[in-house]
């Protein structure tokens, strides 16, 4: 056995453990909110786990350095790259936004008529249907909604709210596939034009939902997971940069939590880039037996984030009407409800539908034709 093995085994759990992490922060934030907003507005929304977000980022960016170490810096490399990410993310959040527009739209008329004294979550009242703002959503196209911001700060998202998060990833594929197909280095040309645009947007400060949206801070965390992706591809072969990128991770997120007056200049959060750290440090260990069924449920983060906005609040709906359990046993059990049927919309809907759009793309891909035979030749 070689020593990448191991190394190679403990960069795939350590991703997958950060998804379920990444994820269950989301959650728990989200759950607070949904609480304080439809059963008892004096709990507090717990931001911290918005920190999800950006961890996510970083993940996504060291991944796609990973993923993409095999595939040719060309046409045909750069249409697998994007064939292979249209078919991870586009079906599910499809799946998803259908849901969470016949929400939107559809239940306002059910409520008006079936009033029963219960204020419903996701429901948008005398919400009247935008075509335009839905295909955008459907789309990935920043766009602002008519109806009005859900969050200020994000007017640009779609009408699946958390799938805001996915405009920058498919921003982020879309640039990545581009410098592909030029030829170029990904992870060096796509964090110097993401870094440009950032750069851009402190000094024009867009009113445009695509560039806003282009110009955020969110998209260096992309920048940090390729650079992290990048030394974990050289690791190998250049121990010293990953010990160099190691500590200088961890002195900056350090320097974010304690000089926090000194470096508010600095865009990024301290928690994502304390995760690659230990990352770099820690992925030749093996995982702890407990720590595997979050490397287990990780494979799930992706329907449990699409998912949860519409399962919590229903469960918290539905504990608080049945049991009155106050905020924080509410909110633990909607956690652990949450997670599991995550889980199962995972094993159920997302694996089939993902299996099942592979099969229908590679059925409708024309086939290559036969090699033509060279004719032979006599000495």
């Amino acid at each position: 056995m070689t020593a990448s093995t191991p190394t190679s085994a403990g960069r795939s759990e350590f991703i997958q453990m950060g998804r379920f992490v990444a994820a269950g922060l989301v959650l728990v934030t989200h759950s607070t909110l949904y609480y304080g907003k439809y059963v008892d507005d004096s709990v507090r929304v717990w931001h911290f786990g918005e920190i999800g977000v950006p961890i996510f980022f970083v993940i996504s960016g060291i991944v796609m350095v990973m993923s993409s170490t095999r595939l040719t810096r060309d046409a045909a490399g750069s249409r697998e790259f994007a064939i292979r990410r249209l078919i991870r993310i586009v079906p599910l959040y499809w799946l998803a936004t259908a849901v969470a527009t016949t929400i939107f739209y559809g239940l306002p008329w059910v409520v008006e008529r079936v009033r029963s004294g219960i204020t419903l979550p996701w429901v948008s009242e005398g919400a009247s249907l935008d075509v335009v703002y839905t295909v955008k959503s459907f789309l990935f196209v920043p766009a602002l909604n008519p109806e009005g911001a859900t969050d200020p700060g994000l007017p640009y998202a779609p009408i699946h709210g958390v799938g805001w998060t996915l405009l920058h990833e498919m921003f982020f594929y879309a640039l990545f596939a581009l410098v592909m197909l030029a030829r170029g280095r990904p992870a060096r040309w796509a964090s110097a034009v993401i870094v440009g645009l950032y750069v851009l947007g402190r000094v024009v400060e867009p009113t445009d939902p695509i560039l806003d949206m282009m110009t955020r801070a969110y998209n260096l965390y992309f920048v940090v997971g390729m650079v992290i992706g990048t030394v974990v591809v050289w690791g190998d072969r250049h121990r010293r940069l990953t010990q160099a990128l190691t500590w200088g991770l961890t002195v900056v997120a350090l320097a974010k939590w304690l000089l926090p007056g000194l470096t508010g200049w600095f865009p990024l959060d301290p928690l994502p880039l304390a995760l690659g750290a230990a990352m770099l440090a820690f992925t030749a260990l093996p995982m702890p037996g407990p720590a595997r069924v979050g490397v287990q449920l990780g494979n799930s983060s992706y329907s449990l984030y699409l998912f949860h906005p519409i399962v919590a609040p229903a469960v918290i709906l539905v504990l608080d009407k049945a049991l009155s359990l106050g905020a924080p046993v509410t909110i633990t059990v909607t956690w652990f409800v949450t997670v599991a049927v995550g889980h199962g919309i995972y094993l159920w809907v997302e694996n089939p539908l993902t299996r099942w759009t592979k099969r229908t793309f590679r059925r409708s891909r024309p086939k290559a034709p036969p090699p033509v035979p060279r004719p032979e030749t006599t000495s």
